[in-house]
């Protein structure tokens, strides 16, 4: 990818990049029914990665306000399948697997939110951008 976008270009990248959350279960959990996003943002594999020059340099994102988009049952409001028996090696900490990044200038984002579908073991994530074109 070049290192220069021009004046007007960009790109929007978004999907799941399957970057996790580098605690374990239980301390997630608790930061998670705190709904303590700060601190648990704070161990955000993507973030911490980002920061430290090593993907996505260059690249920006939202600031994320939302509960962790992964781990759900299917067609549940239940977040780590508490209350139904699952083994240690099925459970998954929680993470903001789902992302949108973009690059480029005349770009803004103005929203970035996630939904609350529950036809998958993730939520998914929109964002509002405006662009100039």
């Amino acid at each position: 990818m070049p290192d220069r976008i021009l004046d007007h270009d960009w790109i929007i990248w978004f999907g799941d990049l399957n970057y996790r959350i580098s605690l374990s279960y239980d301390e997630a959990k608790r930061l998670v029914e705190k709904k303590d996003w700060p601190s648990l943002f704070a161990k955000d594999q993507l973030k911490m990665e980002r920061e430290a020059g090593r993907v996505f340099k260059g690249w920006q994102e939202g600031k994320i306000y939302f509960a962790p988009t992964y781990k759900y049952p299917f067609n549940s409001d239940t977040y780590y399948a508490e209350g139904i028996k699952i083994s240690k090696n099925k459970r998954r900490t929680p993470a903001w697997c789902d992302r949108i990044l973009w690059r480029g200038r005349g770009i803004q984002q103005l929203y970035y939110v996630r939904k609350e579908f529950k036809f998958s073991d993730h939520r998914p994530v929109c964002a509002t951008f405006l662009v100039q074109v």
